[in-house]
C-alpha cells in the first residue's frame, strides 16, 4: 500500500512538473500571438531608425498614464532584448513615469522599479523628458540598470517630484528617490542626461543583493545634474569608475547634500575602488562639500576640475590625487570622527592646484605630498607620517603648519619642506614649532 502511494506521488510531482513546463511554453506563445495581433493594428513595433512605436506598447507621449507608460517602454525594452535589437529611442515628447513600481527593499539594496532596462540596449531619449509622477514613497527610480551589462541612456531630461512629492505621508528622510539606479551592472554609460528634482540622488550606483554584485566600468559623461535633495551621485559599490565633462549644482536639502559623495553602505560586503573624476564644474552645494570620501575607499583621481566647494576625505585605503584643479573651498582629510570607526588615510597627492580657501588640513594621513600649488589659504596643516611640501606657491596670508608629528612614535617627521614661494611666514612658524618640539611641550 505504502508502495502505491509513492508511486501516485511521483506520478503527480512529475505531472506538475509537465504542466509549468506546458503554460511556460503557451506563454511565450500567447506573447508571440499577442504581438502578431498587435502588428495587424498598430505596425511594426519599431520603425528603421529605432523608434519605438508608442501605440503598439500602450505609451502616452503626453505626459499622462503613468503606469501604463512605465510598463509599455519596459516592454519596449524587454521586447528589444528578446529580438536582438541594440538600439531604441523614445518619441520626442514628455512621459510620465511611476518610479515606484516594484518598489522594495531587499537588505540594503533595491529590486528594479521603474523603467527597467535589459543588457546590450542603447536607449535614446531623443531629447525627451521623463517626469516621475507625484507620490508620497520613501524610493523610487526614474530608470533601473540592475544586474544587466552592456546598456546606455542618452540625450534626453529626466526630473523627480521633489516640489510636489508628500513627505508627510510616511515617516522618512525621503532620500532614495533617484533619477538612475545602477546596481550590480557592467559597462554603462549615462551620456548627455540632464537630471533634477529627485528627492534623493541623481544618479547612484552600488550593488545587487549579492555580496559579488559589484557594479563595474560605469561612465557618466556630459550631464547636467542639478536640484536634487541628497546628492549629485552617489557610489556606493563600484569598481572602474569615470565621472566626466559634467556640471553639478544646487544640490540641498538633506545631508550631505555634496556633489559627489563616494561612501559604502556597509564595510564587509561593499568597496569603492579605481575612481575618476575630471573636466567637471561643481557649485551652489548646500552642503559647502563637493566630493566626499568615506568607507572602503581605495584609489581615487580628481583631476581638472572648477571645484566650488570643499574637498572632505575620511578613508583611503591607498591613495587620492588631487590634481590641476581650481578649487574654491578646502581640503580636508579627517579620520577622528567616530561614526566611521576603522577610517584610515595612506597617501594624499595635492599637486598643481589653484587652491582658494580656509585651511588645507591633512589629519593622520601615513604620506603626504603638497607639490607645485598656488595656495591662498589662511592654513596649512597636518598631522601626516611623511610630508612632502615643496615648490608651491604660499600668498602671504598662508600663516603656518603646525603638529607635525608621526602618530604611532610620537615622533615629528619633516621629510621635505623646500623651494616654496614666498614662505616667509612659513619659516617663521616651522622654527616655532621645532623649539617647541625640543622644549617637549607638543
Amino acid at each position: 500500500m505504502r508502495h502505491k502511494k509513492k508511486i501516485i506521488f511521483f506520478l503527480l510531482i512529475l505531472l506538475l512538473l509537465i504542466f509549468t513546463i506546458l503554460i511556460l511554453e503557451k506563454n511565450d506563445l500567447i506573447e508571440n500571438a499577442y504581438y502578431n495581433v498587435l502588428k495587424q493594428f498598430y505596425g511594426d513595433p519599431f520603425s528603421e531608425d529605432g523608434t519605438i512605436n508608442n501605440s503598439f506598447f500602450g505609451i502616452k507621449s503626453d505626459g499622462t498614464k503613468a503606469y501604463s507608460t512605465t510598463k509599455g517602454i519596459s516592454n519596449a525594452i524587454e521586447y528589444s532584448n528578446k529580438n536582438n535589437i541594440e538600439y531604441i529611442k523614445l518619441e520626442k515628447g514628455t512621459y510620465l513615469i511611476d518610479g515606484s513600481i516594484s518598489s522594495s527593499y531587499i537588505g540594503e539594496t533595491a529590486v528594479p522599479k521603474g523603467i527597467i532596462l535589459q543588457s546590450n540596449i542603447t536607449l535614446d531619449l531623443n531629447g525627451s523628458k521623463l517626469k516621475q509622477i507625484k507620490n508620497s514613497v520613501v524610493n523610487y527610480a526614474v530608470i533601473s540598470i540592475t544586474n544587466v551589462e552592456n546598456v546606455k541612456i542618452c540625450n534626453g531630461y529626466i526630473e523627480g517630484d521633489r516640489y510636489e512629492h508628500n513627505y508627510d505621508k510616511i515617516d522618512s528622510t525621503h532620500e532614495w528617490g533617484f533619477g538612475i539606479d545602477i546596481r550590480g551592472s557592467k559597462y554603462v554609460e549615462i551620456n548627455n542626461v540632464q537630471i533634477q528634482k529627485t528627492t534623493g540622488d541623481g544618479i547612484i550606483i552600488g550593488n545587487y543583493i549579492t555580496n559579488d554584485g559589484t557594479s563595474e566600468n560605469i561612465s557618466i559623461l556630459n550631464c547636467k545634474i542639478s536640484d536634487c535633495r541628497r546628492q549629485g551621485i552617489s557610489v556606493v559599490d563600484a569598481d572602474m569608475v569615470d565621472i566626466y565633462n559634467n556640471e553639478i549644482h544646487d544640490i540641498q536639502g538633506t545631508l550631505p547634500k555634496t556633489a559627489i559623495d563616494l561612501e559604502t553602505n556597509n564595510d564587509s560586503t561593499q568597496k569603492i575602488n579605481n575612481i575618476k573624476i575630471y573636466n567637471n564644474k561643481f557649485y551652489n552645494l548646500g552642503g559647502s562639500t563637493a566630493i566626499l570620501a568615506r568607507r572602503q575607499v581605495y584609489n581615487v583621481e580628481i583631476y581638472n576640475n572648477e571645484i566650488n566647494g570643499n574637498i572632505l576625505i575620511n578613508d583611503i585605503r591607498e591613495y587620492i590625487n588631487i590634481f590641476e584643479n581650481k578649487i574654491n573651498g578646502n581640503i580636508v582629510s579627517d579620520t577622528t570622527d567616530t561614526k566611521w570607526f576603522g577610517a584610515f588615510i595612506n597617501e594624499i597627492r595635492i599637486k598643481n592646484n589653484e587652491i582658494n580657501g580656509s585651511v588645507i588640513e591633512i589629519g593622520d594621513t601615513k604620506k603626504c605630498k603638497i607639490v607645485e600649488n598656488e595656495i591662498n589659504v589662511d592654513e596649512i596643516r597636518t598631522f601626516s607620517t611623511n610630508l612632502i611640501l615643496t615648490k608651491n606657491s604660499l600668498l602671504n596670508r598662508t600663516k603656518c603648519i603646525y603638529n607635525i608629528r608621526n602618530l604611532d612614535t610620537q615622533t615629528y617627521n619633516i621629510y621635505s619642506i623646500q623651494d616654496n614661494i614666498e614662505e616667509t611666514n612659513l619659516q617663521q612658524n616651522l622654527i616655532k614649532v621645532h623649539k617647541t618640539i625640543e622644549g617637549g611641550n607638543v
